[in-house]
């Protein structure tokens, strides 16, 4: 598979893959450094250790032991660094240091106006064995400014150790939409879709993010979900694939309270996914997977469709993304509707119609996705409009599909595909003969295990059998639980275990069930049936294993008790034999274990289950009126259930089959789902994918059928071209690097040689040389897709001289400088140019909004240099927002964190002659591990008989000031003017 991407759109993904994460508020997040100051145990019940036995990156992390509360564990406070009004990002690595399974919390502590808050931002299952990452979204919104802030980890009981990593508090990255070019769309020509200036044809294969949840449910339930997270596009890329269908819910853009109301909360969540995703290289699929009304699919019974109003709000929000995203080449198109289930296909006909009419009122670039609907006289269409890629969904045959999942509660229906023994499972089916098989003595009876005797099948119309208790004239009570169905060969001896049944009553999660053997049929999914005459069957709290377990409790002729999604395909002239655990109380009559044979539907024909049925019904289902048309074609969904990969069910050759078919009829096809118990590529049940819940035959078989030669999925990325001074201890980043990675090389390619350390990690660190001049780095990466390198350039300077000289430089008439260092760690210093001497212009000072300027501040004592701060923060964003911007004529800068040397503002103002001026304020922010505001400064102006400043700018002018006066000299605080 090609995908291809214009030279313009690759650069961006490579840029973007350095930028997609904000900066971390947190001082020293993944314990490298030994000083630990910032960190504290939470009220002081516990010790906090730094360790490099344990490391979830990097070469460390911190130990957690000696706790006496539950709540203990490492915390770092945050009071001063948070702005109001933003939504956070937090997380933390876990793990726990000895054997045992628990649960770790993520928290944050708030006290304002001494009242306080513990909020709970995740909590997850933890073992011994693995790194677990916790997550949630912290609403900053205090009604006053609070007295403490801390972001902690707490959870298991006080006797258990466990080790954090990697804990960040970040805000959403900026997205910027990405420049472009009308060939940089997807877009249609004919019957496929291209995209480039030499319209490069393009297949859009890949998966589905799932962002939906529940209709009952609150939309925080999404935005602090664990399905996927930024590396998962990453890894997306890394198979080969070149989309993600990202599944939308109206609850992310308005409130039920509030229609056309839209919340700024979804747009920034839309839009992390669209950094994260170009960033990687991935387009997405806006798909709205669950409009106002609810989630669709077969057997909607929600009001969108008797509903008007309903329907207006679907249009109205994709007007409003349509017009917000109309100019982004990285979404690929809009899904306007998933499965979409009308009373009648003419009402999705017209809608449909109406939507794409909506959407190309505000956007004329992307591709727009129609489906296929759920109605019951369904069938393929066209909609007026040149660009739409046309889509139905693909699970044939969903009982094979779907087998052994939860909670669709399908057990196994015991077919390896392909299979020409046994027919296609069948949409209609109609009960057959009872066969009974094991049976229970009259009377009172304990749990006892019954062996049933085999049953030869020779009716060529029976294709299947479901599971049932029966009991003929009975009264009483017959119990039945845990129970297997074998498959006989003609001497009796087991050929294969087609399934393994344990009846309980449904959890109140059954997406945390991950034992498929035996597998679990929820009591809530029997039902009764009578033979002839009348009976009755109940779900019971008790059983032989587990919590729960079936029975009949009366049959006045015959009756029984089965579970339809039990049903298992069976073989003609083939032996099954049912035997299982029962019970009986005070039973008259009789009654066991038996099987409930199963027909097709007269309409319904005996069908192998093969690849041509698959294309025959693929045609069918409509990609011959597609191809006839000439139109695109795309699969939104397919997939199968993961144990269909284990078995020998055949999962891997039915994906095979099923990619050869899309590829031959030049249709896009998504995966669904990229993590879910269900039907995921990885199938954890706890926390984001990881490697432990990889279906690794499915990863496999997708990354060989994707990652074919040419897929750019290992870029070395070396980090982004800066400038440092002279002496400046320097670490160069290349942890961006896109792909799988087995080994890592620095070498220095050109500049004053420097020491390079730990060249064969993912970053190095070296002493800028103390002459002025570029140093230039070679990253080469290895692994699975080859070799990559890249290049970084170091440009080293001297901001400001080691003498004053001041001859090219705006003079002021009025100047002020104070510096106080009376408490460690709270240095603060505020230089101002009041009143510039001569007229003065924005270009005066460069450029660092647009361009790369670099401003310095440089103090001098008795013309020698005193202090030097450092602002290369060009194009650079400060806590979630550009450093610099335009401010009037002039330019500012603003960071509240002090990234750089502990500058915080600094501010250019233009103007005529007495006009112009120019602030720099900073600050220590150490605590926060930013760069440090540099002390030792106020001792050598005090000392001085004449003490100037400049703001020296790398490619344009200098501002200069020489004091007249000192209005203070201390050892630790100077103050001056003129």
């Amino acid at each position: 598979m090609q995908r291809p991407l214009t030279a313009a759109l690759l650069a961006l993904s490579i840029a973007a893959a350095a930028q997609a994460h904000a900066a971390n508020l947190l001082a020293n997040p993944g314990f490298e450094d030994a000083d630990m100051s910032p960190w504290a145990p939470f009220a002081g019940a516990a010790t906090l250790t730094r360790t490099t036995a344990e490391a979830h990156d990097g070469s460390a992390s911190v130990l957690v032991s000696a706790r006496t509360q539950s709540y203990a564990g490492p915390s770092q406070d945050l009071t001063t660094s948070l702005v109001a009004g933003t939504r956070y990002l937090v997380s933390a690595w876990v793990k726990l240091a000895a054997q045992a399974d628990t649960r770790l919390e993520l928290y944050v502590k708030q006290t304002t106006g001494g009242s306080t808050r513990y909020i709970q931002l995740d909590s997850l299952p933890v073992d011994h064995q693995r790194w677990v990452k916790l997550f949630g979204l912290y609403d900053y919104a205090p009604s006053s400014a609070p007295s403490e802030v801390l972001v902690y980890v707490m959870g298991p009981a006080a006797s258990l150790d466990f080790y954090v990593d990697d804990v960040e508090v970040t805000t959403s990255p900026v997205y910027v939409p990405t420049p472009w070019t009308p060939g940089d769309f997807v877009r249609r020509s004919g019957d496929s879709l291209v995209v480039g200036a030499g319209a490069t044809p393009i297949r859009l294969l890949g998966t589905n993010f799932n962002a939906y949840d529940d209709e009952g449910e609150n939309v925080d339930v999404v935005f602090n979900s664990h399905d996927y997270d930024q590396i998962d596009y990453q890894r997306v890329a890394d198979l080969g694939m070149n989309v993600v269908r990202l599944n939308l819910w109206w609850k992310l853009f308005e409130n039920e309270s509030a229609p056309y109301t839209y919340k700024p909360e979804g747009w920034e969540w839309l839009e992390r996914n669209i950094v994260w995703a170009r960033a990687a290289g991935v387009r997405l699929i806006l798909d709205m997977h669950a409009p106002q009304g609810g989630f669709q699919g077969p057997g909607y019974s929600g009001s969108f469709w008797s509903s008007p109003a309903l329907q207006a709000r679907l249009s109205a929000t994709w007007m409003a993304v349509a017009a917000r995203y109309k100019d982004e080449p990285w979404i690929a198109a809009y899904d306007v509707m998933n499965e979409p289930s009308p009373p009648g296909d003419a009402a999705w006909r017209d809608l449909a119609q109406e939507l794409v009419d909506t959407i190309r009122a505000v956007d004329a670039n992307h591709v727009v996705i129609v489906e296929q609907s759920f109605a019951s006289d369904y069938g393929p269409f066209l909609v007026d409009d040149p660009n739409v890629l046309y889509e139905f969904h693909w699970y044939e045959r969903w009982r094979y599909a779907a087998q052994l999942s939860y909670p669709l509660d399908y057990g196994d229906y015991g077919v390896a595909y392909p299979d020409a023994d046994v027919t296609v499972p069948p949409w209609d089916d109609e009960p057959d003969a009872l066969v009974t098989s094991a049976s229970v003595p009259a009377g009172t009876s304990g749990w006892a295990w019954y062996t049933g005797t085999p049953l030869t099948i020779s009716d060529p119309a029976v294709f299947a059998a479901v599971p049932v208790l029966w009991a003929t004239s009975m009264s009483g009570k017959l119990w039945l639980d845990d129970f297997v169905v074998e498959e006989l060969d003609g001497a009796d001896t087991i050929v294969r275990t087609v399934s393994s049944v344990d009846i309980e009553r449904r959890p109140a999660e059954v997406y945390s069930i991950s034992e498929y053997a035996p597998f679990h049929s929820f009591t809530e999914n029997w039902a009764g049936s009578a033979i002839s005459g009348s009976g009755s069957w109940g779900s019971e709290s008790t059983g032989h294993r587990g919590s729960g377990a079936i029975s009949l409790r009366s049959a006045s002729a015959t009756y029984t008790a089965g579970a339809h999604k039990l049903l298992f395909a069976v073989k003609h002239g083939h032996r099954y034999r049912i035997s299982g655990w029962m019970k009986a109380d005070a039973m008259t009559g009789s009654g066991g274990l038996g099987m409930r044979l199963q027909r097709l539907a007269p309409w319904e024909t005996f069908t192998p289950f093969t690849r041509t049925w698959l294309e025959t019904t693929l045609l069918a289902e409509g990609m011959s009126f597609y191809q006839a048309n000439a139109v695109p074609v795309n699969i939104g969904e397919f997939g199968l259930s993961p144990r269909n990969f284990s078995g020998d069910r055949g999962g891997a050759q039915w994906t095979t089959d099923m990619l050869d078919l899309f590829e031959q009829y030049g249709a896009g096809a998504q995966w669904f789902d990229w993590h879910s118990s269900n039907f995921g590529i990885y199938t954890n049940t706890f926390g984001f994918p990881e490697p432990a819940g990889a279906n690794q035959p499915l990863i496999d078989l997708l990354a060989a059928k994707f990652g074919g030669p040419g897929i750019p999925n290992l870029i070395a990325l070396a980090g982004r071209d800066r400038t440092v001074r002279v002496g400046q201890m320097v670490e160069v980043d290349g942890s961006a690097t896109v792909g799988n990675v087995a080994t890592w090389m620095w070498e220095q390619t050109a500049g004053n040689a420097v020491v390079l350390t730990a060249g064969a990690t993912a970053t190095v660190s070296f002493t800028a040389p103390a002459a002025p001049g570029a140093v230039e780095l070679r990253l080469t990466v290895t692994g699975p897709a080859g070799t990559s390198t890249d290049t970084i350039v170091i440009d080293v300077i001297e901001p400001c001289p080691a003498v004053l000289e001041d001859s090219a430089c705006i003079g002021a008439y009025g100047a002020s400088l104070t510096v106080d260092e009376r408490r460690p760690g709270s240095e603060k210093l505020k230089a101002q140019w009041k009143a510039f001497d001569q007229p003065t212009t924005r270009a005066d000072f460069g450029d660092p909004v647009e361009g790369h300027s670099r401003y310095s501040l440089c103090l001098y004592a008795d013309a020698m240099l005193a202090g030097e701060f450092f602002v290369d923060r060009a194009g650079l964003t400060c806590n979630g927002s550009a450093c610099w911007r335009l401010a009037g004529l002039g330019w500012r800068y603003k960071d509240a964190r002090a990234s750089a040397a502990g500058i915080g503002q600094v501010t250019v103002k233009p103007g005529a002659t007495g006009a112009g001026s120019a602030k720099v304020l900073g600050r220590n922010a150490a605590a926060k591990g930013m760069a440090s505001l540099p002390v030792g400064v106020a001792v050598q102006l005090s000392a001085a008989t004449e003490v100037a400043m400049q703001l020296r700018v790398d490619d344009a002018r200098c501002a200069s000031a020489t004091l007249t006066y000192a209005k203070t000299t201390e050892p630790s605080r100077y103050s001056g003017g003129r």
